[in-house]
């Protein structure tokens, strides 16, 4: 609540049936100082757990809790919160915190899992620090979700689809194999807009799926070889509006009816972000060099090339800006569709600077003419690498057909709702919406 709207109302005591129920909000600050006070308290009576032990099955623990307090106090000196960037002692707080949950981590056997594909399949392994688990079991009382069904093409689903499809601007954010951006003259792989997936990141292929791209995935079984195709005509229930479709945490060993019952495990924190929010904080202190071994260990991992000095693609002697750029472009990669994106945006106060008057596209694929179905379906994996074009046209298509984005500067901290300000008369509006008086950077 207080990353969306600021301070809250703080219920601490016990409540008595006469006790006055109409709570004024904390300020931003008491609100950030109650969490990191039970998180202290959660590390000093959660358990020891460490990673290769049997009770790491999902149940929280110190090294949560310590991972926990240091994504808040990354958010609180964070200029959302801290727009002039004034409070330095913030960053230090946040740096602290994140240091002990990595020290921590480690010596409980935590780390980075060496499979960045494998991270949701291979459940509870030393990535995983805190997690929502699932288990659909039939007949007795279990939980599941469609993650998977809603994400899948509906041809190969049931129940659900339209969720998660990636736009253009995700599938070009992705670096050559080098580590460098695809507009970057300087890398080892030239970068072909007809063969956009050649080359590139090894996290591109495990997270984005793209006409002709091999998804083994099936309806009633999984398809080996299997090749998915996105172009116009291809897909009979629901086609993807953009051309491609997002992979991660996709099960494809799941049948349709798996898919819509998936037990998956949600992984809403995991190792990887321990290191980038110490890498951030670290940078924001001037620390710029303490930053590079955490991006490093992510590029690596990602099977990115050493390159020269095994800089894996990044800029030797950045300065803090080039840094905080870097650390950026590295979260929106590693953490694509693991709803951080739009976080980091928001706590960063980049929504004006990076999407403000921008549309977002999408890839549209036709088969060339004379080309029919029968010669696309026969086709190897192969074929399809080395003659995409012969194949194939494409065309960058608008999804934003109406409006361009347009944030604006109260969205950083959201209006409490009307409903809410008529239960609670004590309740006040935050600053820059209809009669707000509260300032949520107090």
């Amino acid at each position: 609540m207080v990353k969306r709207y600021g301070g809250i109302p703080l219920v601490l005591e016990p409540q008595d049936l006469d006790d006055d129920l109409f709570v004024e909000r904390a300020t931003t600050t008491a609100t950030f100082q109650q969490i990191v006070k039970d998180l202290d308290s959660a590390v000093v009576n959660l358990p020891t757990i460490s990673a290769s032990a049997g009770n790491n099955d999902g149940h929280v623990h110190k090294g949560t809790a310590l991972a926990i307090k240091g994504r808040v106090l990354l958010y609180y000196a964070s200029p959302q919160f801290d727009p002039t960037e004034a409070n330095t002692g913030r960053w230090q707080a946040a740096y602290d915190a994140n240091k002990a949950a990595k020290d921590y981590l480690v010596a409980q056997g935590f780390g980075l899992y060496p499979s960045f594909g494998g991270v949701w399949f291979n459940e509870m392994n030393k990535e995983d620090i805190f997690v929502r688990r699932y288990q659909f079991t039939t007949g007795v009382a279990s939980s599941f979700h469609n993650w998977s069904a809603a994400t899948r093409p509906l041809d190969l689903s049931q129940g659900a689809t339209g969720g998660n499809r990636p736009v253009l601007e995700i599938v070009n954010a992705f670096p050559m194999k080098d580590g460098k951006p695809i507009t970057d003259p300087t890398s080892a792989y030239k970068y072909d807009p007809l063969y956009f997936w050649r080359n590139r990141d090894p996290r591109f292929k495990e997270t984005i799926v793209y006409n002709g791209a091999p998804w083994g995935i099936g309806v009633s079984a999984p398809q080996p070889g299997r090749i998915e195709y996105t172009y116009v005509s291809a897909e009979t229930n629901s086609p993807t509006p953009t051309g491609f479709y997002m992979k991660k945490a996709v099960d494809s060993t799941q049948t349709s009816i798996q898919a819509f019952n998936s037990s998956t495990d949600w992984v809403e924190l995991r190792y990887a972000e321990v290191l980038m929010n110490l890498a951030e904080a670290a940078n924001e202190l001037g620390k710029t060099q303490e930053a590079y071994p955490e991006l490093i260990a992510l590029r690596s991992r990602a099977g990115i090339d050493a390159g020269a000095g095994s800089m894996y693609g990044l800029k030797p002697g950045m300065t803090r800006t080039e840094m905080r750029d870097a650390i950026m472009y590295e979260r929106q990669i590693e953490f694509a569709f693991e709803a951080k994106r739009f976080w980091d945006l928001r706590r960063r106060r980049l929504f004006e600077s990076k999407l403000n008057g921008t549309r977002r596209t999408g890839l549209r694929t036709t088969l060339k003419p004379g080309v029919t179905k029968a010669q696309v379906n026969a086709l190897s994996q192969s074929q399809v690498e080395a003659n995409y074009t012969q194949y194939f046209d494409q065309q960058v298509i608008t999804m934003d057909t109406q409006f361009p984005i347009n944030w604006k500067p109260e969205y950083y901290f959201f209006a409490i709702p009307t409903e809410n300000l008529q239960l609670n008369s004590k309740l006040k509006q935050t600053n820059g919406w209809s009669g707000g008086t509260f300032d949520p950077l107090k």
